[in-house]
């Protein structure tokens, strides 16, 4: 004896059961719009402030692109990645 199809009955109305493959497509499906959505609305609500962070973000280049000049008033230097490299290799 072979399943072919399952079925279930909910309230008196029989329903096929759908696959494992559709029934996560369908969730997936579900989850992209929300996260799609959700994503927006976090835009929309930062929007204003994209323009500040970009203007700052400019702001930081032009110091670091400075030579010998660094905001934190500690001089110039590789950053941290790289002083840890040097301690290592010698």
């Amino acid at each position: 004896m072979e399943v072919v199809r399952l079925y279930h009955v909910l309230d008196g109305v029989v329903y096929e059961v759908p696959s494992l493959q559709a029934v996560l497509r369908a969730r997936l499906v579900r989850l992209s719009w929300l996260l799609g959505s959700a994503f927006r609305a976090v835009q929309e609500v930062t929007a204003p402030d994209a323009a500040a962070a970009q203007e700052d973000r400019a702001e930081q280049g032009a110091r670091a692109a400075a030579p010998g000049k660094a905001a934190d008033g500690l001089g110039g230097g590789s950053p941290p990645s790289n002083r840890a490299k040097r301690v290592r290799d010698e």
